[in-house]
């Protein structure tokens, strides 16, 4: 049995850098996104990533189901 799945190569992305967030899973090459939707919400790295995790954790139980 494998090792669990984890992100490499992450980085802010886009023309709305402060927002947008990206992700490689080592495990099978998916690049992931996500993006701060809520204006209100103040686009800190924590938050950015944050959501991308909650992006990552589908993927991972979608995707590798372990």
């Amino acid at each position: 049995m494998g090792s669990r799945p984890f992100l490499i190569d992450v980085r802010r992305t886009g023309p709305d850098k402060e927002r947008d967030i990206s992700g490689v899973c080592f495990a099978c090459g998916t690049i992931l996104l996500a993006r701060l939707r809520n204006d209100a919400e103040r686009p800190t790295p924590e938050r950015l990533n944050a959501e991308l995790g909650t992006v990552f954790e589908r993927h991972v139980a979608e995707k590798h189901r372990l």
